[in-house]
Protein backbone atom coordinates (compact mmCIF):
# COMPACT_ATOMS: atom_id res chain seq x y z
CA UNK A 1 0.00 0.00 0.00
CA UNK A 2 0.92 3.52 -0.45
CA UNK A 3 1.51 6.74 2.00
CA UNK A 4 -1.81 7.34 3.49
CA UNK A 5 -3.24 10.78 3.16
CA UNK A 6 -1.05 13.29 5.41
CA UNK A 7 -3.72 15.79 6.42
CA UNK A 8 -3.96 16.92 10.08
CA UNK A 9 -6.09 14.35 11.18
CA UNK A 10 -4.64 11.77 8.80
CA UNK A 11 -0.78 10.58 10.08
CA UNK A 12 2.02 9.47 8.50
CA UNK A 13 1.87 5.95 7.35
CA UNK A 14 5.51 4.14 6.47
CA UNK A 15 4.16 1.95 3.40
CA UNK A 16 2.76 -0.91 4.02
CA UNK A 17 1.93 -2.13 7.58
CA UNK A 18 -1.39 -3.38 9.26
CA UNK A 19 -0.34 -5.27 12.37
CA UNK A 20 -1.63 -8.61 13.53
CA UNK A 21 -2.74 -9.56 16.81
CA UNK A 22 0.07 -9.59 19.39
CA UNK A 23 0.24 -12.87 19.66
CA UNK A 24 0.94 -13.82 16.20
CA UNK A 25 3.43 -11.09 16.21
CA UNK A 26 5.56 -12.08 18.91
CA UNK A 27 5.48 -15.55 17.18
CA UNK A 28 7.53 -13.47 14.00
CA UNK A 29 10.15 -11.86 15.97
CA UNK A 30 12.27 -13.28 18.86
CA UNK A 31 13.19 -9.73 20.21
CA UNK A 32 16.20 -10.83 22.65
CA UNK A 33 18.15 -13.00 20.11
CA UNK A 34 17.88 -10.24 17.77
CA UNK A 35 19.48 -7.25 20.15
CA UNK A 36 22.16 -9.78 21.11
CA UNK A 37 23.13 -10.58 17.39
CA UNK A 38 23.14 -6.79 16.92
CA UNK A 39 25.34 -6.52 20.20
CA UNK A 40 23.00 -4.76 22.74
CA UNK A 41 23.89 -6.94 25.01
CA UNK A 42 25.06 -6.15 28.92
CA UNK A 43 27.36 -4.00 29.46
CA UNK A 44 26.58 -2.18 26.19
CA UNK A 45 23.17 -1.06 26.40
CA UNK A 46 21.41 -3.70 27.85
CA UNK A 47 17.82 -5.27 27.25
CA UNK A 48 15.77 -2.49 25.76
CA UNK A 49 13.48 -1.45 28.68
CA UNK A 50 14.99 -4.09 31.07
CA UNK A 51 18.87 -3.24 29.44
CA UNK A 52 18.32 0.36 29.71
CA UNK A 53 18.40 3.49 32.17
CA UNK A 54 15.58 5.21 29.74
CA UNK A 55 13.60 4.55 26.70
CA UNK A 56 12.20 6.89 24.13
CA UNK A 57 9.54 5.00 22.52
CA UNK A 58 6.99 5.70 19.37
CA UNK A 59 4.47 4.65 17.57
CA UNK A 60 2.01 6.15 15.35
CA UNK A 61 -1.19 4.03 16.61
CA UNK A 62 -2.62 5.00 19.73
CA UNK A 63 -4.23 1.99 20.65
CA UNK A 64 -0.41 0.33 20.49
CA UNK A 65 1.14 2.89 22.89
CA UNK A 66 -1.76 2.14 25.04
CA UNK A 67 -0.95 -1.60 25.24
CA UNK A 68 2.92 -0.45 25.51
CA UNK A 69 1.97 1.04 28.35
CA UNK A 70 -0.23 -1.88 29.78
CA UNK A 71 2.62 -3.98 29.17
CA UNK A 72 4.90 -1.98 30.68
CA UNK A 73 2.83 -1.66 34.22
CA UNK A 74 2.37 -5.29 34.19
CA UNK A 75 5.97 -5.63 34.03
CA UNK A 76 6.88 -3.05 36.56
CA UNK A 77 9.05 -1.18 34.32
CA UNK A 78 9.06 2.63 34.81
CA UNK A 79 11.91 3.79 32.66
CA UNK A 80 9.65 4.08 29.09
CA UNK A 81 8.72 6.53 28.06
CA UNK A 82 5.89 6.03 25.20
CA UNK A 83 4.61 8.15 23.04
CA UNK A 84 1.66 8.67 20.02
CA UNK A 85 4.15 10.41 17.87
CA UNK A 86 4.39 10.28 14.15
CA UNK A 87 8.54 9.80 13.52
CA UNK A 88 8.14 9.76 9.79
CA UNK A 89 6.54 13.72 9.43
CA UNK A 90 7.65 14.88 13.02
CA UNK A 91 10.66 13.50 13.47
CA UNK A 92 11.67 12.14 17.50
CA UNK A 93 11.29 15.69 19.41
CA UNK A 94 14.35 14.68 20.94
CA UNK A 95 17.75 17.18 21.11
CA UNK A 96 20.48 15.66 18.74
CA UNK A 97 23.49 13.80 20.60
CA UNK A 98 21.37 12.68 23.58
CA UNK A 99 21.14 9.15 22.64
CA UNK A 100 23.69 5.86 23.10
CA UNK A 101 21.08 3.74 20.79
CA UNK A 102 18.77 3.89 18.42
CA UNK A 103 16.56 1.05 17.29
CA UNK A 104 14.74 1.22 13.89
CA UNK A 105 12.81 -2.55 13.84
CA UNK A 106 10.73 -2.98 10.23
CA UNK A 107 10.37 0.96 9.41
CA UNK A 108 13.64 1.70 6.86
CA UNK A 109 11.08 0.60 3.89
CA UNK A 110 9.96 3.88 4.38
CA UNK A 111 10.03 6.84 1.15
CA UNK A 112 13.27 8.65 2.47
CA UNK A 113 15.31 6.11 4.37
CA UNK A 114 18.64 7.81 4.11
CA UNK A 115 16.68 10.92 5.49
CA UNK A 116 15.42 8.69 8.99
CA UNK A 117 18.76 6.98 9.58
CA UNK A 118 20.15 10.45 9.46
CA UNK A 119 18.11 12.07 11.87
CA UNK A 120 18.50 8.71 14.05
CA UNK A 121 22.11 9.14 13.74
CA UNK A 122 22.10 12.87 14.68
CA UNK A 123 20.34 11.50 18.16
CA UNK A 124 23.48 9.67 18.72
CA UNK A 125 26.54 10.72 21.53
CA UNK A 126 29.68 10.07 20.26
CA UNK A 127 29.97 6.26 19.10
CA UNK A 128 26.72 5.31 19.78
CA UNK A 129 24.63 2.80 17.87
CA UNK A 130 21.78 2.51 15.42
CA UNK A 131 20.23 -0.69 15.59
CA UNK A 132 18.28 -1.31 12.81
CA UNK A 133 16.70 -4.60 11.43
CA UNK A 134 14.23 -5.88 9.21
CA UNK A 135 12.22 -8.76 7.45
CA UNK A 136 14.33 -10.49 5.04
CA UNK A 137 14.23 -9.81 1.42
CA UNK A 138 12.39 -13.57 0.95
CA UNK A 139 8.75 -13.81 -0.06
CA UNK A 140 8.32 -16.76 1.76
CA UNK A 141 8.39 -14.42 5.08
CA UNK A 142 5.01 -14.60 6.95
CA UNK A 143 4.39 -10.68 6.70
CA UNK A 144 6.58 -7.97 5.78
CA UNK A 145 6.21 -5.14 3.13
CA UNK A 146 5.71 -6.44 -0.47
CA UNK A 147 9.32 -7.37 -2.04
CA UNK A 148 9.37 -4.18 -4.36
CA UNK A 149 9.91 -1.54 -1.44
CA UNK A 150 11.34 -4.32 0.64
CA UNK A 151 15.15 -3.73 1.62
CA UNK A 152 18.03 -5.86 1.06
CA UNK A 153 20.95 -5.69 3.65
CA UNK A 154 23.42 -4.10 1.25
CA UNK A 155 20.62 -1.35 1.00
CA UNK A 156 20.57 -1.04 4.70
CA UNK A 157 24.48 -0.52 4.64
CA UNK A 158 24.54 1.94 1.47
CA UNK A 159 21.96 4.07 3.04
CA UNK A 160 23.35 4.11 6.47
CA UNK A 161 26.87 5.37 4.78
CA UNK A 162 25.04 7.96 2.80
CA UNK A 163 24.58 9.82 5.97
CA UNK A 164 27.69 10.36 6.46
CA UNK A 165 27.43 9.83 10.38
CA UNK A 166 27.72 6.37 10.46
CA UNK A 167 30.08 3.43 10.00
CA UNK A 168 29.50 -0.43 10.36
CA UNK A 169 29.90 -1.78 14.00
CA UNK A 170 28.38 -5.62 13.05
CA UNK A 171 26.22 -7.20 10.53
CA UNK A 172 24.55 -8.44 8.54
CA UNK A 173 23.78 -10.81 11.37
CA UNK A 174 20.91 -13.27 10.80
CA UNK A 175 18.16 -12.56 13.42
CA UNK A 176 16.02 -15.88 13.24
CA UNK A 177 13.52 -16.63 12.65
CA UNK A 178 12.53 -14.11 9.86
CA UNK A 179 14.88 -11.17 10.50
CA UNK A 180 18.21 -9.50 9.58
CA UNK A 181 19.89 -6.80 10.94
CA UNK A 182 22.77 -4.21 11.17
CA UNK A 183 24.63 -2.09 14.26
CA UNK A 184 26.24 1.17 12.53
CA UNK A 185 28.15 3.31 15.44
CA UNK A 186 27.99 6.97 15.34
CA UNK A 187 31.19 8.56 14.03
CA UNK A 188 32.79 11.04 16.75
CA UNK A 189 31.52 14.61 15.68
CA UNK A 190 34.87 15.79 14.29
CA UNK A 191 35.75 13.13 11.86
CA UNK A 192 31.64 13.73 10.83
CA UNK A 193 32.17 17.90 10.36
CA UNK A 194 35.52 16.69 8.50
CA UNK A 195 33.34 14.64 5.86
CA UNK A 196 30.89 17.37 5.40
CA UNK A 197 33.94 20.02 4.07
Amino acid sequence: AAMSDTSADSPTRVRESGMPPVEYWETLVDPEAMLDALGFTSGCHRKVAKRCESVETFDIEPRMVVQTEKRLQAAGLGNVNAQVRDVVADGYGLDEGTADAVLLMNILHCEEPVAMLRQAASLLSDRGVVYASHWRYDDTTPRGPPLAIRPRPEQLKQWAMETGLLEVAVGPVDCPPWHYGWSFRRVAQRVARGLRR
